[in-house]
Formats: C-alpha cells, sequence, structure tokens
C-alpha cells in the first residue's frame, strides 16, 4: 500500500520523509517493496512519516513470528527499521527466513535511530550476527538541534570488517541534500580485504579435491585460521577465480564422513547440506544438483551432469549354449510351433488319405514327425509313392525340404561364426535393461536417487526401489565380487564421476550403460541470506560462456594418476580385444556333446521307464490268469 504513517506527530518527520524518498528513487528504486518495522505501542519513530512507494508495516510486539513470517514472504526486499525493533529483528531475522520461500539474498536495511544516539547505540546495531551477511546496511542518526542526520555503515569487507563502523555522509535540512554526496550503498563486496568465505566440500574429483599440505606456499585454503589446505576441482576452481577477483580467503569446512548429508526439519542437519542450514559455512559445493530447502538457495547452473551406471562385464555365455545361439529364442519358438503344426497337418492328411483309399495301413506318428523335423535340418527325405500317394502329400514335403534347406543353411552360417567368435551376455546399456535384469544399484548416499523420487512412471519407481544406500566398505566388497551396479556421473567434457570405491583393482570389471538414468544441472548451493550471491552467478555464467571448464576439467583428471586411470578403463570397457582367427577347441563342441549326453541320458530314462512299465503290465496279467 501507498500513503502515510499515522498519526502526524514528530520533529524530525519532513526530514525523515524526504530522506526516505531520496533513498527509495535513488539508490532503491527497484526494489519490489518496503517493509517499516517497529516495536511496541510507543514506538513512534516513523509516525507522520510520508512514504509513496508500496510498504508493509510491522509492530513486532503485536504480531505473532507466523504473521511477520507471511509478511516477509510479500516480497519485502529493502527493511526500514525503528531503533526499538532494530536489535530484536536483526536476531530472528535469519530464522524468519529459513522458513519462507523468498530468495531474493542481498536484502537492504536501514535503521533509523532516536535524535542524538551515542555511537556506542550503533555498534550494538553492528554487533547483531546477522550484519556480517548485509552488506547494504544503512543507520541513519537524526540530529534534533539542526535538522540533520548522519550516515553510517559497517565496513563489511576484511576479517571482521562488518563490526567496524564507518561514517558516509550527512543529509541537511536546510541544504535540501547531502554534503559529501557518497554513495550509500557501495559495491563492498568488490574488494573483500581477505574476508573469509566459508565453504564445504569434500573429496569428489573431479569436481573437489582437498589435500593437507606442510609447505603454506602450496596451501590455497584455510582451516580456522591455519592456511593448511590445498583444495582443487572443476567446481572448486570457481570460488578460486571468486577470491581471486574479490580478494577474499576460502575457510573450508570437508565433510567426508556424511558427504552431502541432509536437513532435518528442526533446520539442523549434517553433511554439507547440514553445515549450510546450521549457518556454520556459507555455500557447498560437490556436484550438487538444484535440492531445494528452506534453508538454502542454489545458485546458476555450473555445468550439466548426466547420472548413469557402471555395470559388470558381460561375462562369456557358457559353451553347452553354442548350438542354441545361431537363433534367438523367438525364432526358437517359431521353429518348434512350425515342426508341431507341420506335423499335425501332415497326420490328418495322411489319416484322411488313408480313409479314402481304405487302405489298412495305419498313420505312423513318428515316423511324420521324423519326417518334418528332418526336413527343417536337411536331412535326405525318399519319397516313397506307397507312402506318399496323393499329390497335396508330397506338396507338403516338398515344401518343408525348401524351407528346411533355407533355414537349415541359415543355421549353419551363424553356428560357424559363433563357433569361432567368443559370445557374451546382452550388456545393460539402458535403464529399462537395468529393471529388467533386476539389477541392485547404489552409491553411498541416497541423494543419488532425490531426482526419481517423485516420478510416477512405473519404469522409474521400480529403479528407485532397485537403488540400495550403502557404507563404503560394503560396495568396495560388492565391487570385487561385481554383483550390483554403482551410480557415477558423467561430467559435460567425457570424463566421470567416479566415488573412491570403485578402486583400479576393480574398474576392469564394469563398463558404463549408455544410455542415463537422468541428467541435471550442477549448482553452488548457499544460504538464502548469503549477500555474495548476485556476484557469484556473474561470475559462473562468464565462466560458462567462456568454455575454461573443459580446459579445467582435463587439467584436475590429470593431477590424479590413478583417478585418470580409473577413467580410461572405465570408458573403454567395451572394447574388446580381437584375438582374430582361432583354432577350434574342444570347448566348442562342448554344446553338440551335452545334447548327446542329454539325449543318451535321456533315451536310458525312458528305456528304464518302458521296461519297467512292461515288467509290471507282464505280472499283472499272470496274476490275473
Amino acid at each position: 500500500m501507498n500513503g502515510t504513517l499515522q498519526p502526524i506527530s514528530s520533529l524530525d518527520t519532513s526530514v525523515l520523509s524526504e530522506l526516505f524518498g531520496v533513498i527509495a528513487i535513488k539508490y532503491l528504486y527497484f526494489s519490489y517493496s518496503f517493509c517499516f518495522v517497529t516495536n511496541g505501542k510507543n514506538d513512534d519513530r516513523f509516525i507522520g512519516v510520508q512514504f509513496d512507494k508500496p510498504f508493509i508495516s510491522i509492530n513486532l510486539e503485536d504480531v505473532t513470528e507466523t504473521v511477520q513470517t507471511a509478511n516477509l514472504e510479500l516480497g519485502c526486499q529493502v527493511y526500514i527499521l525503528s531503533e526499538r525493533a532494530a536489535v530484536d529483528f536483526l536476531d530472528k531475522y535469519r530464522h524468519l527466513q529459513d522458513h519462507t520461500n523468498q530468495r531474493f539474498p542481498n536484502k537492504a536495511f536501514v535503521v533509523v535511530m532516536e535524535q542524538n544516539a551515542e555511537l556506542d547505540k550503533l555498534q550494538t546495531i553492528l554487533d547483531r550476527p546477522i550484519v556480517c551477511d548485509i552488506p547494504k546496511l544503512l543507520i541513519l542518526n537524526p540530529s534534533d538541534e539542526n535538522g540533520t542526520v548522519d550516515l553510517w555503515t559497517n565496513k563489511f569487507s576484511s576479517l571482521g570488517g562488518h563490526r567496524n563502523l564507518m561514517y558516509l555522509d550527512t543529509y541537511s535540512m536546510i541544504v535540501g541534500g547531502f554534503q559529501h554526496n557518497i554513495d550509500l550503498f557501495p559495491d563492498k563486496i568488490k574488494d573483500l580485504e581477505g574476508r573469509f568465505i566459508r565453504l564445504a566440500l569434500m573429496n569428489y574429483e573431479p569436481y573437489t579435491t582437498w589435500t593437507e599440505v606442510d609447505d603454506k606456499s602450496k596451501a590455497n585454503a584455510y582451516v580456522g585460521e591455519k592456511k593448511k589446505l590445498r583444495v582443487d576441482g572443476t567446481e572448486t576452481r570457481v570460488f578460486l577465480e571468486f577470491c581471486g577477483i574479490h580478494n577474499c580467503s576460502l575457510d573450508i569446512s570437508t565433510q567426508e564422513e556424511a558427504e552431502w548429508g541432509e536437513v532435518y526439519e528442526n533446520f539442523t542437519g549434517i553433511g554439507i547440506m547440514g553445515a549450510i542450514a546450521e549457518h556454520r559455512v556459507d555455500a557447498g559445493i560437490g556436484a550438487m544438483l538444484a535440492w531445494y530447502y528452506d534453508s538454502n538457495s542454489p545458485t546458476q547452473p555450473l555445468s550439466r551432469t548426466g547420472v548413469t551406471c557402471i555395470t559388470p562385464k558381460q561375462k562369456l555365455l557358457p559353451s553347452w549354449m553354442t548350438p542354441i545361439l545361431p537363433f534367438s529364442s523367438l525364432i526358437w519358438i517359431y521353429l518348434i510351433m512350425t515342426v508341431i503344426t507341420c506335423s499335425i497337418v501332415l497326420c490328418i492328411i495322411n489319416y484322411v488319405v488313408t480313409n479314402l483309399l481304405k487302405s489298412n495301413d495305419p498313420v505312423d506318428i513318428c515316423e511324420v514327425f521324423m519326417s518334418v523335423c528332418s526336413a527343417l535340418v536337411i536331412c535326405s527325405s525318399i519319397l516313397r509313392v506307397d507312402q506318399y500317394k496323393l499329390a497335396s502329400q508330397l506338396t507338403i514335403i516338398i515344401i518343408l525340404l525348401f524351407s528346411g534347406l533355407i533355414i537349415g543353411n541359415t543355421y549353419c552360417g551363424g553356428l560357424s561364426s559363433i563357433m569361432t567368435v567368443p559370445q557374451y551376455e546382452k550388456p545393460i546399456d539402458t535403464p529399462a535393461q537395468l529393471v529388467a535384469r533386476g539389477m541392485i544399484w547404489g552409491a553411498s548416499h541416497d541423494a543419488w536417487v532425490y531426482a526419481l523420487e517423485d516420478s510416477d512412471e512405473p519404469l522409474i519407481i521400480k529403479l528407485a526401489s532397485n537403488f540400495r544406500t550403502m557404507t563404503k566398505p560394503m560396495l568396495q566388497d560388492h565391487a570385487k565380487r561385481a554383483d550390483m551396479a554403482y551410480a557415477i556421473e558423467r561430467l559435460t567434457y567425457g570424463h566421470y564421476g567416479i566415488s573412491d570405491y570403485i578402486a583400479l583393482d576393480v574398474a576392469q570389471n564394469f563398463q558404463v550403460m549408455v544410455e542415463d538414468l537422468y541428467w541435471g544441472h550442477c549448482v553452488i548451493q548457499v544460504q538464502k541470506t548469503w549477500p555474495m550471491v548476485e556476484h557469484l552467478n556473474e561470475l559462473i555464467m562468464r565462466i560458462y560462456q567462456s568454455g575454461v571448464q573443459h580446459y579445467w576439467e582435463e587439467r584436475v583428471m590429470a593431477q590424479y594418476p590413478a583417478a585418470y586411470t580409473v577413467q580410461k578403463i572405465i570408458a573403454l570397457a567395451r572394447i574388446h580385444d580381437n584375438p582374430g582367427a582361432i583354432a577350434l577347441q574342444v570347448h566348442h563342441l562342448a554344446g553338440p556333446f551335452f545334447m548327446l549326453l542329454f539325449g543318451l541320458a535321456g533315451a536310458v530314462f525312458i528305456f528304464s521307464v518302458e521296461i519297467t512299465w512292461h515288467f509290471l503290465a507282464t505280472s499283472s496279467k499272470k496274476k490275473c490268469k
């Protein structure tokens, strides 16, 4: 709403009204709305102030915390606080902001003090913890003697600079303007003068890496006040560039145990996301997608990542399967149906012919079946006139001979190639094949399935249900047995994000799937109140459009020979060595010998059954006599 804060009664009302108007028009013109905050019935700091911009008025004493949060949700980007409301509101602001969906980070705060406030009272404002995240802070200290207002701010930059009071300018009612015309909201992030950026990460090549070094000259990051870490990675280099441009330092919080972590309902958590939720760090990196929690805000996309799996390499098929490999299972079904159908048709025709000619020769079912089978396996058939007396019978046999010639030669050609070329199981190349095979896939954190949990597609639901979260020792043990698939990331420029439980000694047991399970954009997760996100987003877009990440990806991988070797093994896993022409060995004939053995065993079993049946039948007849 627009209007006047009623009733009108204050000595410096005209000064504040005019000053608010100048600040709003000159410095905060693009703000969505303003919020006047007071505390108590006797807090009349803004009574009588004329303001013609959209604003909301909040009295902390009259409204509950829920109402305060709802007001913040309306899109306030500038908070104008009275002295009595400043301390209370600033202390609870981070908590209120965590419970809203608003993610505008760089909000402006204007604190209006009582007349002739002492500097100690101004310092009390700067001592609030949230002030370390407020570069756009302006403190107005009116004077009731000469109609002027002194304007103060915090330095913000340097170590602990947010607590350093800095004089800006004085606004005079008599002159009708500022004495020095200094920018009241300067870009304090342009030079941070060594200020720490608190960053959470883990070892996840090639995105983020860290190592402890004894030589400070080789270290580029701090842990607390000690400069003892060397950090690198395609995402870490974004922050290294940011600090190179804005003159800041990195204070690293390593999160190896819980990795990406999770956030609980009470705004506590573990891992990288937990550190952001508890405000222990400013930002977190490590190939994170745009996961939305109430406590965090994602930046502009850094890169594209595709989540896929490495699956156990397909094994050589057993030699006993050689005779059935030339045809697929569907063709074998068709062949069996063809044999049965042709045998039935031929039996019916023979039976009809026998009845028409009134022959005493019975229809021999076994002979008919053998005639059909012999034709399909290119065996010779004797066409006797006394057996096939009509043209219809001969026609069926001739058609079977021609069909058998084609089928048999096709089978022989397929068998020749199969016996000299190693035959492998079908690979798992797609999510559908992974589900159809019923193979479990997993990783050390359930963040890999966050993007799948809300899907209502049956395939994706089944895929997510097959995921297992395990400890790294358990994953290493399964990797040695090669009995499950592992989630990995397919990077933009051809490399893979592979966790350390896929070591060099087991990498040759796996190959990467052709299709991705899903894909997304990697982002940096930051606090919702972190004020540097706009500058970071600008840098991210500049880096992205330059293509320098391709160079970074290559450089980072080259620094870790073991990881690079694993990358090459996984990438080239589908290229099998060609042994050339090989001499046939005994195992190539294991299939026919197995069929012969199976047939002999079946014949012996059937013969035993027949002898036993005949013996029982003979014995029963003798007893009847």
